[in-house]
This record gives C-alpha cells, sequence and structure tokens, in this order.
C-alpha cells in the first residue's frame, strides 16, 4: 500500500502463522521485525530477529510454542497488546 508506514520487516494484516523446520532472519531496520495485526503463532524452525523497536509483535495474541527463537531488539523482544 503506497503511504502506509511500515510497521515491520515481515508483516500481516490477518493472523500469522510460522511453521516447518527451517530457518527465517530478520532485519527491522524501520520498526518491528515481525508483527500481526491479528494473532501470531510460532510453532518450530529457526528464527533470528534483530529489530530497531519491538522484535515480535501479536496484536491479538503471540504464541511461541516451539523452535528457537532469537531477539535482539531495542523496544520489547516479545510482545502483545490486546
Amino acid at each position: 500500500m503506497f503511504g502506509r508506514p511500515v510497521d515491520a520487516a515481515l508483516f500481516s494484516e490477518d493472523d500469522l502463522s510460522i511453521f516447518g523446520t527451517g530457518s527465517l532472519t530478520v532485519e527491522g531496520n524501520s520498526n518491528d521485525g515481525i508483527s500481526s495485526n491479528d494473532g501470531l503463532v510460532s510453532n518450530s524452525g529457526n528464527i533470528s530477529v534483530t529489530s530497531v523497536d519491538d522484535g515480535i509483535r501479536g496484536k491479538d495474541y503471540l504464541v511461541i510454542r516451539g523452535g528457537t527463537v532469537t531477539v535482539e531488539a531495542v523496544g520489547d523482544g516479545f510482545k502483545s497488546t490486546n
């Protein structure tokens, strides 16, 4: 969307689920690393996030069920606002 501020390097307007046995590296250079306007679930895999604001944010809920998660953030590492 043009003219809309960037919420995160990896962003979803709806629920976001991260599954799999691979690796995901995210660098949030202007805001959050990974963010969802609804819920966010991470179930497996290796996730590495570097962010200038919050690392991983789910608005309605944030669930980390498994895998390896590493966060380096200036703001909160993990955050849910509702």
